[in-house]
């Protein structure tokens, strides 16, 4: 994913981290150990207002916040979750690999 600005590149790792990279020079901006496990599945991470949001093949949807906190947002389930995608004022909608649509709200 990239940053609404264009800054900053959003990676999430196939093991445990995800990184805040500068688009400018490639610099590491933050490294964030989320301990999510092997993770293989391909997902855009998002950001809205300052914060980072994306499903994993864990089945959580995660938030990275401004300062670089994560947290658990919800579970979906065993399946895995798709990219994340924004509707519009604070709602968002996933999905998971068992079919299942989510419309949840961040505040």
């Amino acid at each position: 994913g990239i940053s609404k600005d264009k800054s900053k590149l959003l990676i999430k790792s196939f093991m445990n981290n995800f990184y805040v990279v500068s688009a400018k020079d490639g610099k590491l901006v933050k490294k964030i150990d989320m301990q999510f496990g092997l993770d293989t599945m391909p997902v855009t991470p998002i950001e809205w207002e300052g914060n980072i949001i994306f499903g994993a093949k864990n089945g959580m949807v995660y938030l990275i916040d401004k300062d670089y906190k994560f947290k658990k947002l919800f579970f979906t389930g065993t399946a895995r979750v798709h990219s994340v995608q924004y509707v519009k004022d604070n709602i968002f909608a996933a999905s998971n690999m068992d079919g299942k649509i989510f419309l949840f709200t961040v505040d």
